[in-house]
């Protein structure tokens, strides 16, 4: 799914623009977790017919949980 958000990803400086973020907030000594979103195999934590975001999730089989 990386090819349809790289373009915004690049012209908002996001990877960079968080790194900084995450290193701010580690100075003032807040918590940083990391929290993956992952899926069971047939996706049953979604609506029987997702949309938006999660139905592309769900079409390029991603983020399931090995």
């Amino acid at each position: 799914m990386h090819d349809a958000v790289k373009d915004v990803m690049n012209s908002t400086n996001m990877l960079s623009n968080t790194h900084g973020l995450v290193d701010a907030a580690r100075q003032k000594g807040a918590l940083v977790v990391h929290a993956p979103i992952t899926f069971s195999d047939d996706y049953r934590e979604l609506a029987p017919e997702p949309y938006g975001v999660l139905a592309n999730v769900k079409n390029t089989n991603s983020f399931k949980a090995s």
